[in-house]
């Protein structure tokens, strides 16, 4: 397999030329997941506002039991709205988080085959819904399964998220379900684990260099630093499984 320094070198080069495309694509995508939340929270707003002025608040006038049973109906109605629209604000959050991966993930493919990042890719997720959300949601299912054993979830679902790393990557160069995309990134991942994990910790400074810079520097490190997994994979896949399930 190859070794960081390769894995590392590849990604530069690939992400050449591909910056601006790339910052284009995520500055949308932030635009679309604010608007996402701010129209949530904004029909919250009406809803709460719509409740409180439907009240006859002159009828109630110093009838204090009158005022108890108002005020504890208006809390079941905003805790009714609010309980929906975190619901609907979450499940659509989880969506647009699978599409995003999914759509990041056709522009890393691009770029490791010598291309530019394209605008179509970085949007290539809402063409293939079910793929990149199964995906996704069953990822995040086993997660949450591993995370219920007492003590030591924790700790599993921080080794668990190497093993499932390569899954979305595989799901969209293989096809196949989510389980086999899931199953395969951890025969992938056996053994290389630790090896990924060297290589993230080989970007601390490169993070902290974008902080130092008001985050600017984040337009080129983020994309440098998901060629490289990106280019892990690709390696991994290259070389073969090894080790143990």
């Amino acid at each position: 397999m190859k070794s960081r320094r390769e894995i590392k070198q590849g990604a530069k080069r690939q992400i050449r030329g591909s910056i601006f495309m790339l910052f284009l694509i995520s500055l949308l995508w932030m635009l679309l997941t604010t608007a996402l939340v701010g129209g949530s929270m904004f029909l919250l707003g009406r809803g709460v506002f719509n409740s409180i002025i439907a009240v006859d608040w002159e009828a109630i006038g110093l009838n204090w039991q009158l005022w108890l049973e108002t005020l504890a109906n208006l809390a079941v109605d905003i805790a009714a709205m609010l309980s929906v629209t975190l619901g609907v604000t979450w499940i659509l959050s989880m969506l647009l988080g699978a599409f995003r991966e999914w759509s990041v993930t056709a522009n890393l493919n691009r770029m490791y085959n010598g291309k530019k990042a394209g605008f179509g890719a970085g949007f290539s997720g809402f063409a293939r819904p079910w793929s990149a959300f199964s995906t996704s949601f069953m990822r995040g299912l086993f997660m949450f399964l591993w995370m219920l054993i007492p003590i030591v979830g924790f700790i599993i679902v921080i080794v668990k998220t190497y093993s499932y790393a390569c899954a979305m990557y595989v799901r969209q160069d293989d096809g196949g379900g989510a389980v086999g995309a899931i199953t395969t990134s951890r025969r992938l991942m056996a053994g290389r684990k630790w090896k990924l994990f060297v290589q993230d910790l080989s970007f601390i400074g490169w993070f902290l260099l974008s902080i130092l810079t008001l985050g600017i520097l984040f337009i080129w490190t983020i994309p440098y630093y998901n060629q490289a997994r990106y280019n892990f994979y690709k390696a991994a896949k290259e070389a073969g499984p090894i080790g143990r399930r």
